[in-house]
């Protein structure tokens, strides 16, 4: 008896972490989709198939699944990040790899990202996960240079920290300019950022580019 009251305890954990899962990847598709206000109860109800009411034994209250799904777009991103700068591959073929992920990622979570400003600024706890993530991103970059360096690939003059830094600063501002400005050519920017970085890192433009004339 003991044993099935422990199995069926379990079950009804896997069942409910699943659930929730579930609401919050719904939640996420439904702010891609339509954009931030549009990701009401309803519609999340409707994406999972699940009641208005049902949602409440998972979270207590909208603010509660808002501040989910930024936990676990922050987190897909920083996942996305460390497998961009782990895959094997020359300094050019990383930095392509690291502007993928720029802007890939940042085009379908455009609707979400375009809250952070207002939510890390007014919230001390996602304003410390935001900065924990962007910390966590400069150590990632940090560790892919200090291993092309090893490789010889870049300058032995070249001071790691800083140019982490300068990188970061710079992608930093091309995110805010991709968020907020409708109006941007996703190709050329892509390009300056890369012809940016590659000049940070003192190294010449990547022949193998197809943008390089």
């Amino acid at each position: 008896m003991i044993i099935r009251e422990i199995v069926m305890a379990r079950v009804n954990q896997e069942y409910r972490e699943g659930a929730r899962e579930r609401i919050i990847i719904a939640a996420i598709n439904v702010a891609i989709e339509k954009g931030w206000e549009a990701m009401t109860l309803e519609a999340i109800a409707q994406k999972v198939g699940v009641s208005i009411p049902a949602l409440y034994s998972y979270f207590r209250n909208r603010d509660a699944l808002e501040n989910e799904v930024v936990n676990r777009v922050i987190q897909i991103h920083l996942d996305e990040f460390i497998a961009a700068l782990s895959r094997d591959g020359d300094i050019h073929r990383i930095i392509q790899n690291y502007a993928d992920l720029i802007f890939i990622h940042q085009a379908r979570h455009v609707n979400i990202y375009s809250l952070l400003p207002i939510r890390f600024l007014n919230d001390p706890m996602m304003h410390g996960k935001v900065a924990d993530s962007m910390t966590a991103e400069l150590d990632l970059i940090s560790n892919c240079l200090t291993r092309a360096k090893s490789r010889g690939e870049l300058k032995k003059y070249l001071d790691v920290e800083e140019s982490a830094q300068l990188i970061s600063s710079l992608t930093a501002g091309i995110m805010l300019k991709l968020i907020f400005d409708s109006q941007i050519n996703e190709r050329i920017e892509r390009k300056r950022w890369i012809m940016g970085v590659e000049r940070i890192l003192l190294i010449s433009r990547d022949p193998d580019r197809a943008d390089v004339q």
